[in-house]
């Protein structure tokens, strides 16, 4: 059985609902739930409000364009 917890306020719920997206947030503090099954960690609820955050590397053959004078000239 898949168990949820808030790691903000300590919301508990149980449930095989918490699979989907809909019901693995807080209904109190709108955060991802901690959802765990037979007490170990599955995942990371999902949730709106705190959206995963993806670092963008550039490619390292990107060619620079030299820096212009402060006054605008080349």
């Amino acid at each position: 059985m898949l168990e949820g917890k808030c790691t903000n306020c300590g919301y508990h719920v149980f449930g095989w609902a918490l699979r989907f997206q809909r019901y693995q947030i807080c209904p109190k503090c709108d955060i991802k739930l901690e959802i765990t099954e037979d007490g170990n960690r599955v995942f990371k609820g999902y949730s709106l409000f705190t959206e995963e955050e993806y670092p963008i590397k550039p490619p390292s053959n990107v060619p620079t364009t030299p820096d212009k004078d402060k006054d605008g000239d080349s």
